[in-house]
């Protein structure tokens, strides 16, 4: 079973909404008489494939996606989107972090 499908997700870094096609084969072999993770009734007339596809979409799907390799992310300081605008303001020193001493532990 080839499976197309098209779903909306964000780019983990800059937020922008990203539009995501994906392709799938799906092959199934379901025996009357092997156990398997699905209710699948085989004395009815039709068989209900929607959780076996549910199941197969979600496998596709990655949990963080990202709109560019080259994706700057949003600015730590007001949140902008660092494609879009650049920052005016003075970058931070890593030293003004409350987690800067972290840095010098020797792991």
């Amino acid at each position: 079973m080839d499976l197309d499908f098209d779903f909306k997700s964000e780019c983990s870094r800059c937020l922008d909404a990203n539009n995501i096609n994906k392709q799938s084969t799906l092959k199934l072999d379901f025996y009357k008489n092997q156990e398997n993770d699905y209710e699948i009734d085989f004395n009815s007339e039709k068989i209900d494939l929607s959780p076996v596809i549910s199941e197969a979409i979600l496998n596709e799907m990655k949990i963080q996606y990202i709109c560019k390799s080259s994706c700057k992310g949003l600015c730590s300081d007001c949140g902008k989107n660092q494609n879009l605008f650049e920052c005016k303001h003075p970058k931070k020193n890593i030293k003004e972090s409350p987690f800067s001493s972290l840095s010098e532990l020797d792991l």
